[in-house]
This record gives C-alpha cells, sequence and structure tokens, in this order.
C-alpha cells in the first residue's frame, strides 16, 4: 500500500528521541524549545550541537519550526502527526468506556454544537482536566482517526 505525500515518514531513532522530547516540552511549557533545554532535561546522550544539526534536519523535513532566528523550536502539523501516529505511547482506554463513547458520539449529529461539546466533555473526563474542541475551518471535512495522545502523567489531547 502505496504512503500518502502528507503522512509524515518514519525517522532514525535519534531524530525520533529528539522530535518526542521537542513535543513534550513544548506541550508543558507552550514555549519554543531550545536544544539545551532537551539536553539538560530529557537527559539525551548527546551534545547541544548534536541536538541542533538533529533540530535542522527535523525542520527540513517539516517536523519543526522556529517562530523568529533566534528562538527554539516548535512542532508543526506533520510534526504532531507524526507523533500522533508511531511515536506516543498508545492508550487504551477500558472496553466499558470505549463502547460507551462510541454510544454518545453515535447519539449526536457530526459537525453540530451538541458533538463539539461532547468531544470537550469526553477529553475532559478522560483526563480531568479542562477540554476543549472547536470546529475546523467552514470547509467540507470529516472525521478519519480520533487518537488521544497523553501529555504527561496527566494530561492528554484529543485529535482529530
Amino acid at each position: 500500500m502505496a504512503r500518502r505525500k502528507d503522512r509524515p515518514g518514519p525517522l532514525e531513532p535519534r531524530s525520533e528521541a529528539i522530535l518526542r522530547a521537542i513535543i513534550e516540552e513544548y506541550v508543558a511549557t507552550a514555549a519554543p524549545v531550545g536544544s539545551l533545554t532537551l539536553v539538560a532535561k530529557y537527559r539525551l546522550a548527546v551534545s547541544p550541537a548534536t541536538v541542533r544539526n538533529v533540530m535542522a534536519e527535523l525542520e527540513a523535513a517539516g517536523y519543526i519550526g522556529h517562530p523568529h532566528t533566534s528562538a527554539g523550536r516548535v512542532p508543526t502539523d506533520r510534526g504532531y502527526r507524526l507523533y500522533v501516529e508511531s511515536i506516543a505511547d498508545s492508550v487504551t482506554l477500558p472496553p466499558v468506556e470505549q463502547l460507551m463513547i462510541r454510544h454518545q458520539f453515535g447519539q449526536v449529529e457530526f459537525a453540530s454544537e451538541q458533538w463539539f461539546r461532547l468531544a470537550a466533555a469526553t477529553l475532559a473526563g478522560a483526563t480531568h482536566v479542562a477540554g476543549l474542541a472547536t470546529p475546523a475551518k467552514p470547509i467540507a471535512c470529516r472525521v478519519r482517526r480520533v487518537d488521544l495522545v497523553p501529555n504527561g502523567s496527566r494530561t492528554a489531547s484529543l485529535v482529530l
């Protein structure tokens, strides 16, 4: 089966570890992430210069970017997608909860205001923190996949 052009491909283990650390740090702090932070906080067994080289490769591949020249890096949509699809630790809800969520979403019309309220409530219930769901840009769209991605020991994101 051919890989779609917009779907990210696999990374080398070191690049994957650095991308994972960038995403986890960015989600935790909402601030651009620098190489020194990654080496110190995530105990990477490489130098900050090596991290910067890998970050340059990740940026060239479209997985991260930086808001301005002197800033650290931030994940892009492509980087988040790779994280969700292949890097993040998977979380499996108990079958009873999965069935309940499927049933609840089956009871509301997709893309209705009720659907977005339910998505936010489901996220909040699963993570025990506030949840937020907003509609996509007003274009024809449909949900192909729903992922619950852990962001830490007590947080997660619902990615549509």
